[in-house]
């Protein structure tokens, strides 16, 4: 669930998303209800402009880490993902590609585990 929330979050389309804050939504139902509110507002900044100037994209790789954590219970997990982003324009640009690790905190959900909260590193 991390990866796949992680891999989300940083996968955008300039060509077809509004603003970053597309990709927080789309990734709502990997998250808790507790998470889908504060997700969803996300500003438009320098880096985004400049993906949008070249109509880039983002390519998305995800690893799951092992990270030293709290053994599962039955109601919560941790997780840690390193994904790597790298923007590149329909007319050729290819930006600096950046990694970042991403630590989740999992809730057991009716429909199963789900994203309750997140930082990322890097």
């Amino acid at each position: 669930m991390c990866a796949a929330f992680a891999t989300t979050i940083h996968t955008v389309d300039t060509a077809i998303d509004a603003g970053p804050g597309a990709a927080y939504y789309r990734a709502r139902p990997y998250v808790t209800a507790r998470l889908s509110q504060p997700i969803n507002g996300v500003d438009v900044d320098a880096r985004w402009a400049q993906w949008a100037a070249h109509r880039a994209a983002t390519t998305v790789t995800a690893t799951v880490l092992a990270a030293e954590a709290p053994p599962d219970s039955l109601v919560d997990a941790y997780r840690a993902v390193r994904v790597t982003v790298t923007p590149r324009g329909v007319d050729g640009w290819t930006g600096p590609t950046q990694t970042r690790i991403v630590f989740c905190q999992l809730a057991a959900d009716s429909g199963g585990w789900r994203v309750d909260s997140y930082t990322t590193s890097g």
